[in-house]
């Protein structure tokens, strides 16, 4: 859906998200979420379809955390 429309995220979507966030790396978030980095590449590629935009590349970390921020 993405962009206007309604997205309903699951737990572990959020949990990779979230970990990623905090952990400034797919790489990093893989090992505390106990799983490979390819599995939390692929679920991250399936969010940014979902919601329609990319979180990491499109906009890169920085300017996601600003956009993230916005009320």
């Amino acid at each position: 859906m993405g962009r206007g429309g309604s997205v309903r995220l699951n737990q572990r979507q959020i949990e990779i998200f979230n970990a990623i966030m905090v952990h400034k790396s797919v790489t990093a978030a893989a090992a505390v979420l106990r799983t490979s980095q390819p599995t939390v590449s692929r679920e991250l590629r399936e969010l940014e379809k979902q919601i329609g935009f990319g979180v990491w590349g499109e906009f890169g970390y920085e300017d996601f955390q600003t956009l993230a921020k916005r009320p």
